[in-house]
């Protein structure tokens, strides 16, 4: 194990989009309609991916031509989105292969699981209920619940408290650089995963703690890791 883990983590805090699930093609379908019913360019589902990460003001904002780029047009949007996203959650959103297992695995080696996103918390709280119920996260966190975005720091902070464990034993697993920042900024570890909506040069350039490209190493990285304190394989060491 790296000697970074020479003390040890008893939770994990996973980014949502682009790490646990890919949520790209009903974003990008939902924010499609918005703008061809303002009859707007549409774009790829490529260039979606380089616009997520921030939330859904500034992924509206991305989207518009720079003369549009005003709150009078970008507030009505964000709530028409808002809207079309909620109806169409779940049309296309999946797991990542691997996934589930990762999330089984850490809840048998006793760590606690937080959830901490960008995204809009009443629409975390529903991907949460119908995709990740079988894991019961200890807490979960997203964007206009009284904390500042990532790569802020106070949601982490929160987190911290809400599952009384210090921020240096938590680990940050997330797909952008604000998941890599929000960990440095409030002293808890990095894990960058390269298979969301970042590519794995951009994470590199970030200087995360850890990197993994799959959902395999993924697991096999948090299988090394020593048994959290909750867990019932967990011994006190002299």
């Amino acid at each position: 194990m790296n000697d970074k883990f020479l003390e040890m983590i008893d939770g994990i805090i996973f980014d949502l989009d682009g790490t646990l699930l890919n949520t790209l093609p009903d974003i990008a379908s939902s924010m499609n309609h918005v703008l061809k019913a303002e009859g707007l360019a549409l774009h790829s589902e490529e260039e979606y991916r380089q616009m997520l990460g921030s939330g859904i003001a500034k992924l509206v904002e991305a989207a518009l031509p720079l003369d549009l780029r005003i709150p009078e047009r970008i507030t009505p949007l964000i709530n028409r989105l808002n809207q079309v996203y909620k109806a169409n959650l779940i049309n296309k959103t999946a797991f990542y292969p691997g996934i589930p297992e990762v999330l089984s695995l850490s809840r048998k080696k006793g760590l606690k699981l937080g959830l901490f996103s960008n995204k809009p918390h009443p629409l975390c709280l529903i991907l949460a209920d119908k995709l990740l119920s079988k894991w019961n996260f200890d807490i979960i966190l997203g964007a206009d619940n009284g904390f500042p975005k990532k790569p802020e720091p106070y949601g982490i902070y929160h987190i911290s408290d809400s599952l009384n464990i210090k921020v240096h034993h938590l680990l940050m697993i997330g797909d952008s650089q604000a998941d890599i920042l929000c960990a440095r900024h409030s002293g808890t570890k990095s894990l960058a995963v390269s298979w969301g909506y970042r590519k794995h040069e951009v994470l590199i350039a970030e200087n995360p703690d850890f990197i993994v490209t799959n959902p395999t190493d993924l697991y096999e990285f948090i299988d090394n890791l020593p048994a959290s304190s909750n867990s019932p394989f967990y011994t006190q060491k002299p």
